[in-house]
Formats: C-alpha cells, structure tokens, sequence
C-alpha cells in the first residue's frame, strides 16, 4: 500500500487516474450522505432499541481508500472488529477478482458516493496493490 497525500493526479506509483473534479465531487457527495440524519441509526423510543441506518464502517473503509489513507483507523479496533476484517477481505478479493460483486450490494456502497463499479475497481486496486 502506497500512501499519497491526494488521489487526484496520476503517478507512477499508483494506477489510479481519478480527476481532481471528480474525487472533490466524490469527497463532498459521500459528506452529503454523511450529513443526513436519514442514514443515520435510529433508536425506538418505547423500548431503546437501536436500528441499523444505511451509513455503515464499508463506507469509511472506501471512504478512507478513495483517499488513499489508513484503512485501520475507521474502525475502533481493527484487530479484533469482525465487520473490519470481513469488510477489508471483502474488498481485496474485489480487487484482485476473485469473488464477484453483486449488483445490489454494489449499490449500496456506490452510491453513496455517487461512483461507478470500474471507479471504485481503480481505487481498490491501487489501494491493494
């Protein structure tokens, strides 16, 4: 893994060839999302009960590797955080193609970023590299 300061230029080092328009329009979509209470978790207020919201840590992880950052850090301890281990195993096998993506659950991570399946392909395989 290779750690540059910004994604938006080409570089030997890296095979990732977003433009800097695209990753600030990227960056500040996936902020919008972030921002909406709607995808947030909810709580029931009778019985205290927690409900999953859309926003979950696969979107901090691509968020962190859209950026070419430490992926670990999204997670509280990455160690030990099975949604973590299974997230990243998730997205290196994506990366090197050995499990396919279905499209729904390609969605779900896409769109919030409002990228396209061969984007987010480039950012992983530059990322695991």
């Amino acid at each position: 893994m290779k750690n540059t300061n910004t994604l938006t230029n080409t570089t030997e080092a890296s095979k990732y060839t977003m433009s800097k328009e695209r990753f600030a329009e990227v960056v500040s979509t996936f902020k919008a999302f972030v921002k909406d209470k709607n995808n947030h978790p909810t709580y029931d207020k009778q019985y205290g009960t927690k409900y999953a919201g859309k926003l979950n840590i696969k979107h901090y992880i691509v968020y962190a590797i859209l950026r070419q950052k430490d992926t670990a850090k999204t997670s509280h301890d990455p160690i030990k955080s099975g949604a973590y281990l299974d997230s990243i195993a998730m997205f290196r096998k994506w990366a090197k193609e050995e499990n396919a993506i279905n499209a729904w659950y390609l969605s779900g991570i896409t769109a919030p970023f409002g990228i396209t399946e061969d984007e987010l392909k480039d950012a992983l395989s530059a990322y695991f590299e």
